[in-house]
């Protein structure tokens, strides 16, 4: 197995500005330790270890930051944590709402917008994705998930749910 190509500092920490993860005087605090450095690649994996020891990324998020990813991590006021699973109807992500600090689940169901389904198909699976939040929602027992919120950001439909870790 090949070890995947670490980028150079530059383009690491524009991703990470460009992301939205990391407040920009954050960031920079953590920068100031390695200015005047060579900006190696262990210089990136020294700067992603702190960062995610610290608190600040996950794993996730910092794999797709290295992979040169700086967008798809914000979900309406919901920061994407990691990817829990994926099936036929969208993804599912842990998440945490941006003001509250709460962990929830989100199921996604992107919009296709480049032309690969007809537009009647897609209507059919975004019909179908409210019919399933619906009924999710109709359910108030103790050993299900409760449902929170269901909205649509322009590129995705998503449902809201209780995150239970597990």
């Amino acid at each position: 197995m090949t070890r995947p190509t670490v980028p150079p500092l530059v383009d690491f920490v524009k991703a990470l500005c460009s992301s939205g993860l990391v407040e920009k005087d954050q960031l920079r605090k953590y920068l100031a330790s390695y200015r005047g450095k060579t900006c190696s690649g262990q210089e990136v994996l020294l700067l992603s270890k702190q960062l995610h020891d610290d608190g600040l990324l996950t794993r996730w998020q910092l794999r797709r930051l290295l992979q040169g990813q700086s967008r798809g991590f914000f979900v309406g006021k919901y920061k994407l944590l990691e990817k829990l699973g994926e099936g036929g109807m969208g993804t599912v992500y842990k998440a945490e709402h941006t003001m509250m600090r709460r962990l929830v689940a989100i199921k996604v169901l992107p919009i296709v917008g480049n032309g690969s389904l007809p537009a009647a198909r897609q209507q059919m699976l975004v019909e179908r994705f409210l019919r399933e939040c619906q009924a999710t929602a109709a359910l108030d027992h103790r050993h299900v998930i409760r449902v929170h919120d269901f909205d649509s950001n322009g590129k995705c439909y998503y449902l809201v749910m209780e995150y239970v870790a597990g």
